[in-house]
């Protein structure tokens, strides 16, 4: 209980604006994106090291902020159910959306294409909200690691507005539009977050950790790996060490 009552604290200690702040961080990633991609096309070893790194920052940081949380010993029901309640949202959007990270993936017809993306992003936005029960280090982690994916994603529907011939203008306008779903997510996630019960403070932990080691491992790793290349596995690496150095200088302060 103690646990918990700590983790509500440090949710109300971050503002409102603060939060809906970490949720442009992808929402910026998008348009950067959006950018790059209306210049050149990145070619695939970039975007498997860039899709590594992020999924070493996802989860080390799932490793040192949100573990620690849960006490899966004296709420195991609860939390195991919560927890794989974020992996059928995640299998779900799968369908809706498959491969919704990859740089290189067999699309859709163009509005089922858009509706995935922009529920992602709303997801995205939503996790990046419940991260602030973890803790103010486990939003930042959660927005910039989320943000490299999204990146990614960005390029995957800038190139997919470019191929059916989309005129600049609207292409510039449909993928703004898209990344305003992150702080939207954020603000429906804050009152979520406003509104939880204490007992369940854990479990949508819990749940936001499931949907992030999916992101990790299936969105991320499986596609940076792809490649033979061994750059990829180093920045795995590299994106995971990173993540504890920076949380011990964090404690150490």
């Amino acid at each position: 209980m103690v646990g918990v009552l700590a983790a509500m604290e440090g949710a109300m200690a971050i503002s409102v604006i603060g939060t809906l702040g970490y949720t442009l961080v992808p929402s910026a990633a998008v348009v950067l994106a959006l950018c790059v991609g209306l210049m050149m096309r990145p070619v695939g070893s970039m975007i498997h090291s860039i899709q590594a790194c992020a999924a070493g920052v996802l989860l080390s940081g799932i490793a040192v902020e949100f573990l620690p949380q849960l006490h899966f010993a004296r709420y195991s029901v609860s939390l195991s159910l919560f927890f794989f309640l974020g992996l059928v949202l995640m299998l779900a959007l799968n369908r809706l959306n498959p491969g919704c990270c990859r740089s290189q993936v067999k699309s859709p017809p163009l509005l089922p294409f858009v509706a995935g993306f922009s529920i992602e992003f709303l997801v995205n936005g939503m996790v990046i909200a419940l991260s602030v029960l973890a803790g103010h280090f486990a939003v930042l982690l959660a927005a910039v690691s989320l943000a490299v994916c999204c990146f990614v994603c960005g390029l995957s529907v800038t190139t997919r507005f470019i191929t059916v011939k989309l005129s600049f203008n609207r292409t510039v306008f449909g993928v703004m539009l898209m990344a305003l779903a992150f702080p939207v997510g954020g603000l429906l996630g804050l009152v979520f977050v406003a509104h939880l019960p204490a007992i369940w403070v854990e479990d949508a932990i819990a749940f936001g950790m499931a949907v992030m080691l999916y992101i990790a491992t299936v969105d991320l790793l499986m596609e940076a790996f792809r490649t033979s290349r061994n750059l990829p596995k180093i920045m795995f690496f590299i994106g995971f060490i990173l993540i504890l150095l920076m949380k011990a200088k964090v404690v150490g302060h």
